[in-house]
């Protein structure tokens, strides 16, 4: 498989059964001022997993260890990951880029006219993930 281009990841709290999401500002190249999923650039001799912990400490200052990414999606042109909220830690997140986060529901993020596309398309698989678990783990919705 070629290696992908750039990464993309959000935090998901299961007890709330909340996403984090990124709001790009108006600098940005490619959505600017909307909402999104945090992101970056694969850079030649980068593996996707590097890239991605490297940029969740640019952008959020936070550190994690491999082993607590979970791979959401990998196709040819991106890699997709999420964190479980609780599972990591660290002080607390501070903003390093963009114009602010904030968390929603599933339901909510969905429901943003100023959400981009492509992180609309990731939260529907990413819910229809979540769904398919509990489904096959007998636990209601």
């Amino acid at each position: 498989m070629k290696t992908p281009q750039k990464i993309g990841w959000f935090f998901f709290d299961p007890k709330t059964k909340t996403v984090l999401l990124h709001r790009r500002d108006h600098r940005a190249k490619q959505s600017p001022n909307r909402w999104d999923c945090f992101g970056g650039k694969i850079e030649k001799g980068e593996r996707p997993i590097e890239v991605f912990i490297r940029e969740l400490y640019e952008e959020l200052e936070v550190t994690i260890m491999k082993n607590e990414v979970k791979l959401l999606l990998e196709d040819k042109n991106k890699c997709i990951y999420y964190i479980h909220f609780p599972d990591w830690k660290t002080r607390a997140i501070r903003l390093g880029e963009g114009a602010g986060f904030a968390w929603f529901s599933i339901r909510d993020a969905l429901k943003l006219t100023d959400f981009t596309d492509e992180a609309k398309q990731i939260l529907l698989k990413f819910k229809k993930k979540v769904s398919t678990k509990r489904k096959s783990h007998g636990i209601r919705k």
